[in-house]
C-alpha cells in the first residue's frame, strides 16, 4: 500500500500518526526517519511528537532547541511526511 504524502498544513489533523523523512541535519532535526503523533495545541498550532519522545527530547536539550517540532516547520524544511493512520 502506498503513503499519502502530505505536503499542506490543511492536510493534517489532530492525532494524525505521521512517518518523517529528514534529509538533512540542522537545529532541529538530525537526517533520520521517525513516527510521530500530530496534536494541535494552543500556543504552537499543530506539533509533531515523535515516537521516541524522550531521545528527542534529550537530543534537542542538547542542541539548545525547544522540544516543539511545529507541522508548519516541518514543512518549510527538507523533510517528507507520509500519513500512516488516521485516527477519526
Amino acid at each position: 500500500m502506498e503513503k499519502q504524502e502530505l505536503t499542506e498544513l490543511e492536510e493534517f489533523r489532530h492525532r494524525d500518526v505521521i512517518l518523517v523523512v529528514s534529509h538533512e541535519r540542522n537545529c532541529g532535526i538530525d537526517e533520520t526517519t521517525f513516527v510521530a503523533l500530530v496534536v494541535e495545541t494552543k500556543n504552537y498550532g499543530l506539533i509533531a511528537i515523535p515516537q521516541d519522545f524522550r531521545a528527542d527530547l534529550l537530543q534537542k536539550e542538547m542542541n539548545g532547541v525547544g522540544w516543539e517540532t511545529q507541522i508548519e516547520w516541518l514543512l518549510g524544511n527538507d523533510v517528507e511526511i507520509y500519513l500512516l493512520e488516521r485516527y477519526l
